[in-house]
């Protein structure tokens, strides 16, 4: 089953679509993935701080979330205000 997820930073919404059991734990693989980023050998930690975007998060999950399976996360929307009022409740994640 695939479940939308809304992913905001800043003023920048998006809207992506991940299979059911990353969405139950999206909290859980948001840590992780910050975890990931705070590391100073993969490449966002600059030397005074990290940079990264929501991009980085779905690409993120791809590679190691979603690395066996079948379906991908897809981006359905990005600050697309239309669909962002139409869409259902579904869980946000705040960076």
């Amino acid at each position: 089953m695939i479940i939308r997820l809304e992913l905001e930073m800043g003023v920048e919404r998006w809207l992506i679509e991940v299979p059911d059991e990353v969405a139950l734990s999206a909290k859980k693989h948001q840590k992780k993935f910050l975890n990931f980023v705070y590391k100073a050998k993969n490449g966002f930690y600059n030397g005074g701080g990290v940079c990264f975007g929501l991009a980085d998060f779905v690409k993120w999950l791809d590679e190691y979330i979603l690395k066996k399976s079948v379906t991908k996360a897809k981006v359905v929307s990005t600050n697309d205000q239309k669909l962002f009022d139409e869409k259902n409740d579904c869980p946000t994640l705040y960076f």
